[in-house]
């Protein structure tokens, strides 16, 4: 099971809104940690915006074709990783 905007127009606003975000207030070498990835709605796009991102899900099959649209549209800096937001939060504090 995993969240998707239906609503086409309201997603594409959404990215939109975001991205402008990134780019007024996120310096262009750091780095995204994005939690609950899913299918990689938001993480492709934003990818642009970082030097790496990290991405998490903790359903299986979400962040497979995420990974497979990343590779086919060229993006590297993308790492996704199967896990919780505990269990990233855990591996962070070491």
């Amino acid at each position: 099971l995993m969240f998707s905007q239906s609503n086409a127009h309201i997603c594409q606003r959404m990215l939109e809104w975001v991205s402008l975000q990134c780019e007024s207030s996120i310096p262009a070498s750091g780095d995204l940690l994005e939690l609950y990835c899913g299918n990689g709605n938001f993480t492709l796009p934003l990818s642009a915006h970082f030097g790496k991102v990290l991405a998490t899900e903790l359903v299986r099959g979400p962040p497979e074709y995420a990974k497979e649209c990343a590779d086919w549209m060229g993006i590297d800096n993308v790492y996704f990783a199967r896990l919780s937001s505990q269990e990233t939060a855990q591996a962070l504090a070491k």
